[in-house]
């Protein structure tokens, strides 16, 4: 049950019912994490330059571990887990208006449904708006998961969307990518119902959410569209990504390659070039122009072939859909340009800012996937920041944490603000 819950994958930890039966969570082998530089090269965030992980016994690099004045008791999981539980349970509040279970794309027979959160009253202009991706190992999950997060961004003044998506039992990828960014395009085409400003939209995943917006986020606009409303864009000004996958192609083996798998429609040896082009380490790798690879001890996909049967999806027909003629060669050599390797990668040049959050003590995700990612976006250009919670695992939900919940969220608050809302807003 604990592993099915951490699954979900919540930025706030606490989780509600998913559409489907629990699953087994991404899993990989624990090994030191040297980024692919052996920890000669240091990390470089937006705002400073900090070293590379140090060793277990201390403290994080990636995040300032000075004293903050919390006490221990809120590093405690009860009172957070208490605490969500109740209000939970709790009607919004008056001033915050939720708009349920608006169908917001019909795809294969199935109405794809989203929540709203706003403020009753309505701002000059619009307001910025974030689009929640839960969670759950691409096959379970739902929108109703983090609630209580929703309505503390509305009170903030944010237009929260929560959207439902193609699991991997209903529909294999690009399924779930391409609904996600036709939720982005009904945003902009219902801006002025829902008091949006169309220039003001960030996405915020969680798990299998967080590479799902990073996906969005770093291929073109005109990749994975579909005909729904074609002529809105699905651009967006930040990303928050709490403990995702980014590289599909090198995901570790045991159960997580199960469920790639029944993401995927199969193997990576039976369908390479899909593989890359979910993975959204390789569209920003074309871009710097050279692979980033998992720290040694991280076996790639094609090693972990499941001894069990994949469970079978309908594949999409969408010209989006389709796998390219030539797919990348198993024996292309790691050092070759990435465009070379995988030219039909469509990448998106105007990078959005991420905001990657990560636990070091995951064991579901492997944080390498989070400083994999942020490294390539910095070369690239990017504005990327990473925070590495001490002792977190994959919820971020259990355990003593460095930063403690309350630190990290006020960093995510700060970076929403920084990139959604003016000045004067």
């Amino acid at each position: 049950m604990l592993l099915a819950l951490l699954t979900l994958g919540s930025p706030c930890g606490c989780q509600s019912p998913s559409r489907t039966p629990a699953g087994a969570a991404l899993s990989h082998s624990k090994s030191p994490d040297t980024s692919g530089d052996n920890g000669a090269t240091a990390q470089k965030t937006a705002d400073r330059t900090v070293s590379p992980a140090a060793p277990a016994s201390q403290p994080s690099a990636d995040v300032s571990t000075a004293d903050t004045g919390i006490a221990d008791e809120e590093q405690s999981p009860a009172p957070e887990i208490r605490r969500y539980v109740r209000s939970a349970l709790q009607a919004p509040p008056p001033g915050v208006r939720v708009e349920r279970d608006i169908v917001y794309r019909t795809a294969n027979g199935l109405d794809l449904r989203l929540d709203v959160y706003r403020l009753r009253v309505d701002a000059a202009g619009g307001r910025p708006a974030v689009i929640f991706i839960h969670g759950g190992g691409w096959r379970m999950g739902d929108k109703n998961q983090s609630r209580v997060r929703f309505v503390e961004l509305a009170e903030r003044g944010y237009v929260v969307f929560s959207i439902n998506y193609r699991l991997s039992g209903q529909a294999v990828f690009p399924a779930c990518v391409e609904d996600c960014k036709a939720a982005v395009r009904w945003v902009r085409a219902n801006a002025g119902t829902y008091n949006v400003d169309g220039e003001r939209i960030g996405l915020w995943g969680a798990s299998a959410g967080a590479h799902l917006a990073a996906l969005m986020a770093v291929s073109s606009d005109a990749e994975f569209r579909t005909a729904d409303r074609g002529d809105q864009s699905s651009r967006v000004s930040c990303v928050v990504a709490y403990f995702g996958v980014y590289d599909l192609r090198d995901v570790g083996d045991g159960v997580g390659a199960n469920l790639v798998q029944q993401l995927m429609g199969g193997s990576e040896s039976q369908r390479r070039a899909a593989y890359w082009r979910a993975s959204p380490l390789a569209y920003v790798e074309a871009l710097i122009g050279r692979r980033i690879p998992p720290p040694p001890g991280l076996g790639p996909l094609r090693r972990a072939a499941s001894s069990q049967p994949v469970a079978s999806a309908p594949v999409t027909t969408t010209a989006s859909g389709e796998a390219p003629a030539t797919a990348p060669a198993a024996s292309a050599p790691s050092s070759a340009p990435v465009s070379d390797i995988a030219p039909f990668l469509r990448v998106e040049r105007a990078l959005p800012a991420f905001l990657f959050i990560h636990g070091d003590a995951d064991r579901v995700v492997h944080v390498s996937q989070s400083r994999r990612m942020h490294r390539a976006l910095r070369e690239a250009g990017a504005e990327s920041e990473l925070i590495v919670v001490r002792g977190g695992v994959h919820g971020l939900l259990i355990g003593r944490m460095d930063p403690p919940p309350s630190e990290f969220r006020r960093r995510t608050q700060e970076f929403l603000e920084r990139h959604l809302k003016p000045a004067n807003d």
